[in-house]
Order: C-alpha cells, then structure tokens, then sequence
C-alpha cells in the first residue's frame, strides 16, 4: 500500500497518536515509486536489510536509500522531476542537518514519522494475525516479518527524536520509539531468540525516556514496558532451562518447596535467581512512578502481590510477609484477601499460632473480609477464618504447597478428615464455614465429590436452621433480656448458606446429577433472604434442566416459581426462545413448536448440546 493508499487505512495510526493534520500533510507531499516492480524490490530488500541490522538507525537509511533507487530504476518516463526531488528528499533523512530546517528538511521528517508510523501500524497486524495463526510454520513467518517492521520502526522513531527532542509531541514519538524496541524484544523471545544485551539496553533506555518525559500521557504504558522487559528476560531463561533440562537458565517456580511432613515440615529457602530480582525491582519502580490516578487496570496491587508470590515461593518469608501485610492494608477486595490467606499460611508454617489466630480475628473485623454486601464484592469465599481449626488449616495449607503425588494425596485426606471431624462436632456454630468449605475442597482435590457434597449438606442443615435465622432476623423476645435482631449477623450467615448451595448445585452438575441439581436451584429459588432477581435466575437453572430432562411436572412447577417473583419480558422470552415454545409469552420468531397438521416436534432444543452451554459459569468450589 503506496503513502496515498495509506490514508484509507490511517484509522489505526491516528490510535498512536498521530494528528490528521500530520498524516495527511505526508500522504500529500510525498509520493512512491509507481511501478509494483519497485514496490516488489524496496519491499523485499528492507526487510533482508532490517530483519538482521543491529544499527537501526542505519537500516532506516538504507530503506530511504532504496526509496531513491527504486524509484529511480523503475519510475523512468513516469516519475518526473518535481517527484524524483522529493524521492531524494526522502533518502537524506537519515543523514544530519543543518540546524535551520529548510522545506526539503521539514517533508523529509514529516515522511519519516510517516514511515515509523506505517510500520508500527503494520506489524502490529502481522503480530495479530501471527497470534490467530493456527500453522506454527505460517505464524513463525508473520512474527519473523513483523520483527523486521518492528525494527525499522525503530529507526524512524529514532531519527524523528534525533532531529527535534524537544518538540511539543516529542513525548508520542518516544512513545513508539519505545513501543517498537519493546516489541522487537518481545517477538525475539517468542521466536525462540535469545535479545542481545544492546537490545535490552536500548529498549529500557527508550521506554525509561518514554516514562519520564514531561507529558504523563504515555507513563503508564511506558512503566509498564520496563516491567514486561524484565519479565521477558525471565521468560527467556526459563525457556532456556527447559530447552538444556537443568543445565543453564532458570527454572520455573510456582509453588513453595517444603521438607518433612506433619509438625516437621520445613521450608526450604533458596536465592531468587537475578533475572527474578530485576523483575520485583522492575515492579517495584512501576508502583513509585505510576500514580494511582493513572494506574487505570489496578496493576499496582497486582505487581505487588506477584511479587510477594515470588518471594513467597522462594521461601523468603520476610519480604513476602511485609508485602502481603500491605497489601491486606489496603486492598479490600480479592487481592487483599489473597494476602490475607498468605500471611495466616506464613503463620502457620512458621508454627506462629498465636499469629494466626490473630490475623483471624483481624480478618473478621474487617467488613470486607466478612460479606461482599458491604461494598467489597468478590471477596471467595466471603470471610471464612483460618486459624478456628488450626491443626486443619496446618494440614490443608502443607497440602496445597505439596508437589503432585501420594503424599499429597495424604495430606489432603488429612486436611479433609480434620475439617469433616470439626464441623460434625458444631455445623451450626459461626466458624462451621470454614470447616464446611475448606474441608469439600479437599475432598475435591481428591476425587471425592461425593464426600464433598455431603459435608456442604450437613452445614446446610445444620448452619440454615430456621429457628436460627428467625431469632437473627427478629431478635428473640424469649430471652432475658430480650435478643435484639442482628442483620449483619443474619446476611454473614445466609450469603454462606447460598454459596453452599450453589456449590451443591454446581457439584452435582459435575456428577451428571442434573436431577439433583435441578432440586438444588429450585431450593436456592425460594430462599425469601436472596434478591428476587437472584431467586429467578435460579429458578431458571431447575426449569432448563428439568426439561433437559424431560420433566414436565417438575418443569412446571419450576415455571410455576418463576412466574410468581415477576420476571421480566427479556427473561420470560429468553426460556421461549431457549426451547422453541410458548412457555410464557408470544410465540417466538422461527419457532418449532407444534402448529396444526404439523408433525411434532422434537426435543427441546437444549438437549442438543451440553447442559452447560445455556446454564450461566459455574462456582467452582473454594
């Protein structure tokens, strides 16, 4: 596509931060060879050019070299003078200037940022269409030719900033200078390509001028850069690591390595390789340079609990718990409860009891820790307290720091055991929930779903007793003195109640017990405590698998339910549609259901496909 082409074709560089006004400015003053034979030629031998040139710089004066000799040798009779000027124009861009910029000077830099800009534009397709590429050899070639784009971006972003640093949108053009050596870095490591220490170099130098420029427009993304440079360095090693099995890079680690077992557990410490450290560092200068106005994505927690789960995982319990404990400070949301569920496991591998039943009580005074209905959503799952059963949560947390194999497998039977043996001595009282929920999920790691399942069911009973939820909602006036209600007590314990029960739901769904699951959303779908909406949208679950099923009787006592909390005319044709039938308002657009002199119809339309294709995503147990 010629420089005029382009224009149709600007949508994405006017995104990056060109002006119309500039873009059309050098889609007018400069033209391109017309002959395809010189397109063919400047194409083909740019990228041989760029795609092993180390001096990028240069690689960009050499193209614009080739635009003069393309258009020279091709052009003949159909480039005339006025045009072959501005070709030469062209090619002196990358050589140095007088300090007063001529009309000549002014075109050759306006077709420059032009160039950079085309290129930007065009490998970012190609590393698109490389990602959706499903041909490893096809998508190789598409990441191969977009590096060399990358690079001669590179050297026209460069060349833009050499001939005015200070200009007033100098900030977009370190910007993309930046974005261009960060990419070249990127398709390097994802080619298998080990970058250069000049590479490196060069790419933090830009994105470090892109950063600190005196406009903050581009400083998130530009801190952001240096952060995914270090995390590239690290992914190389490990790519490196796995490549020789062991003997050079860094090996991959996720998980904390222990010793012994029971009450003798040691954590094994162990140095965190280099290319790890300038990865916290690399995080760390994100959170001090990007103020949390402009930290829009919220990436400041987040490097920050990473970094804490390096260094957890390396045994560093120290750095990790001072991290954590900040992040439990400040973050009240899923983060802060991450953080929260860390410090209790340093506590008790640690032997730190007193720690962890502290961290405990602290959780619970926290109302974000205690329900999502205070202005902390997300929170999984909604407060439970670790440390109400110490030697349980010991278990459960040595099991979930294990490797993969029979020991583990024990340590979860004796986590799950534990928790079992606990709850059946008080399902009713307010610490059950942690019992109930961590002690499924071990059962859960094991297989055991049914096992899980009866535990939710006993602390369903147990826990959503009726006398118990009346006397929390309405106080109890049989008491000396009388029992005031408590509502906050009241929703803490009926938000563990449903989640138990969408869990029960969602278990057996797994089982394939779409009967009993059908049961488990129909009960959810007449619990008075839940928002109406919530109510129906469970009461939708039982009609869909009831009539999965082919239940009709339980399907219309579902649909019963559900036309009794007022549904709304999306929900109610949303079923119509669903099954290709009037069940409760007009007749649907392309329905099969039965007409006069029509065969019968088949079978809903949902027993086509997965169950789960038309139920909302499943809870997964805690």
């Amino acid at each position: 596509m010629g420089f005029r082409g382009r224009a149709r074709a600007w949508g994405v560089v006017l995104g990056c931060g060109l002006t119309l006004t500039t873009a059309r400015v050098a889609l007018a003053d400069v033209p391109e060879p017309r002959s395809p034979a010189a397109r063919a030629v400047l194409r083909r031998e740019t990228l041989a050019e760029a795609r092993f040139a180390d001096d990028y710089r240069g690689a960009v004066g050499a193209f614009l070299a080739r635009v003069r000799g393309a258009g020279a040798a091709t052009n003949g009779a159909e480039t005339n003078g006025a045009e072959r000027r501005k070709l030469e124009a062209v090619a002196r861009a990358s050589v140095d200037q007088p300090a007063s910029e001529t009309d000549d000077e002014r075109r050759e830099r306006k077709a420059v940022r032009a160039l950079g800009a085309d290129e930007t534009n065009v490998a970012r397709g190609l590393v698109e269409r490389g990602i959706a590429e499903s041909d490893p050899v096809e998508r190789r070639a598409m990441l191969e030719e977009a590096l060399a784009h990358y690079r001669t971006a590179a050297g026209a972003w460069d060349e833009i900033l050499r001939r005015d640093p200070e200009a007033v949108d100098a900030f977009e053009d370190r910007y993309w200078a930046a974005d261009a050596r960060h990419m070249v870095v990127v398709l390097l490591v994802a080619l298998d390509r080990e970058p250069s220490g000049r590479e490196l170099r060069e790419a933090r130098a830009a994105a470090i001028a892109a950063r600190d420029a005196k406009d903050d427009t581009y400083l998130q993304p530009s801190a952001s850069m240096l952060v995914d440079l270090a995390h590239q360095e690290l992914a190389f090693a490990q790519k490196k690591f796995d490549a020789t099995h062991g003997a050079e890079g860094v090996e991959r680690r996720t998980e904390l390595e222990t010793t012994g077992s029971a009450e003798n557990t040691r954590v094994v410490k162990k140095d965190l390789p280099k290319e790890l450290v300038a990865l916290i560092a690399a995080r760390d200068a994100y959170i001090e340079s990007v103020p949390p106005k402009l930290d829009v994505s919220g990436a400041r927690s987040e490097y920050a609990l990473e970094s804490a789960n390096d260094e957890f995982a390396y045994g560093h319990f120290a750095e990790a718990g001072a991290r954590y404990r900040r992040i439990f400070a400040s973050d009240c949301n899923d983060r802060g409860y991450r953080a929260w569920e860390r410090l209790i496991t340093i506590a008790t591998l640690t032997n730190d009891v007193d720690g962890a039943r502290a961290l405990a009580e602290e959780g619970m005074k926290r109302n974000c820790m205690r329900d999502t209905g205070t202005g902390c959503p997300g929170v999984p799952p909604h407060g439970i307290t670790r440390g109400n059963y110490v030697e349980a949560a010991r278990a459960f947390d040595r099991a979930e720091n294990m490797s993969p194999g029979p020991e583990r497998d024990r340590a979860w039977k004796e986590a799950a055991d534990l928790y079992a043996g606990a709850l059946a001595k008080g399902p009713e009282r307010d610490e059950a929930p942690e019992a109930a929920f961590y002690g499924a999920r071990a059962y859960k790691q094991m297989g055991r779903y049914d096992d899980a399942l009866a535990l939710l069911s006993t602390f369903v009973r147990a826990y959503g007793d009726a006398a118990l939820l009346d006397k929390l909602a309405k106080g109890d006036a049989s008491t000396t003195p009388p029992t005031a209600p408590d509502p906050a007590a009241f929703a803490r314990r009926t938000k563990f109640l449903e989640d138990a029960e969408q869990q029960i739901a969602a278990a057996h769904i797994f089982l394939f017990d779409y009967a009993s699951a059908a049961g488990a959303y129909e009960a959810l779908g007449q619990r008075s405590y839940r928002e109406v909406a919530e109510r129906r949208a469970s009461l939708r679950n039982a009609i869909i698998l009831r009539r999965h099923l082919g239940d009709e009787p339980g399907a219309k006592r579902a649909e019963k339910l559900f036309r009794s909390l007022g549904p709304t005319a999306a929900e109610k044709a949303d079923l119509d549609a669903l099954f290709g039938k009037k069940l409760f308002g007009k007749q649907p657009v392309g329905s099969t259901a039965e007409k006069k002199g029509d065969p019968k119809p088949g079978p809903p339309r949902l027993a086509e496909g997965p169950i789960d294709a038309v139920l909302p995503p499943l809870p997964a147990m805690p």
